[in-house]
């Protein structure tokens, strides 16, 4: 009968199941499992593909980043060597500046084993040849007030033995360091960390320095002593005053 046909046609047509319709062509579901798998596979293919291609950059960015550090580092070391060079001269033209004063101004750099060295301003040059002056030992009195000579200030002052005609830096005992401190038999030593000059202490002691007729330098009578090292003398003058 019709009727009969007409479901037996509905069924058949439920058997294939038409998912959608695309250009006339009906898809399945299976089919449209399928189509899903294959384009889920290209997308990942595309990543894959894509993640290489950024890996490479990565590789290459990284290589163009070490090229440019070493250039900047290779730069870096120029400039410092010209920094270097430039700083040689400058140290080298202080040297004979400092140099010159010290032949014609008497201006000296001491080291008395403090963290700095000090500048002493003398009339030594006139007496003594720069290069006897010059990497020595020497006895200094510093408590002084520090005081301008020549328009530079002198920090401390080299102890010599004098005499009308010459004038000889005292000698101190083999073995002496810069630091070293100079001390008198049956004197306590402690001295004021800078002379007030308005006490004149100096000038009261000063008549008291002197050399023996050892060429020893004695204050009173009692000689100058490095602790545990010796006395500190004169190399050819006795009985002159030491200042």
């Amino acid at each position: 009968t019709v009727p009969a046909v007409q479901q037996q046609q509905q069924d058949e047509a439920a058997l294939v199941e038409p998912c959608e319709c695309v250009c006339n062509t009906v898809i399945t579901g299976n089919q449209r499992r399928l189509f899903f798998i294959m384009a889920s596979r290209d997308v990942l293919s595309r990543l894959e593909q894509k993640a290489i291609e950024t890996e490479k950059m990565i590789e290459l960015l990284t290589k163009q980043v070490n090229q440019l550090q070493a250039i900047a580092v290779e730069a870096r070391k120029d400039q410092l060597k010209n920094e270097n060079q430039e700083l040689r001269k400058e140290v080298d033209r202080l040297k004979q500046n400092l140099l010159s004063l010290e032949k014609t101004q008497g201006i000296t750099q001491v080291d008395i084993g403090e963290e700095k060295t000090r500048t002493v301003v003398s009339g030594l040059v006139r007496f003594i040849p720069v290069e006897e002056m010059q990497n020595r030992m020497a006895v200094l009195l510093c408590n002084l007030k520090p005081a301008k000579m020549r328009g530079i200030t002198s920090e401390a002052m080299v102890m010599c033995a004098s005499s009308p005609d010459k004038v000889e830096i005292l000698t101190p005992p083999e073995g002496s360091q810069p630091g070293d401190l100079v001390e008198f038999e049956g004197y306590t030593r402690n001295p004021d960390s800078v002379l007030n000059p308005k006490k004149k202490i100096f000038e009261t002691c000063a008549p008291d320095l002197k050399t023996d007729a050892n060429k020893v330098a004695v204050y009173k009578g009692v000689p100058f002593t490095v602790p545990g090292k010796g006395i500190i003398i004169a190399q050819t003058l006795s009985n002159v005053q030491v200042k």
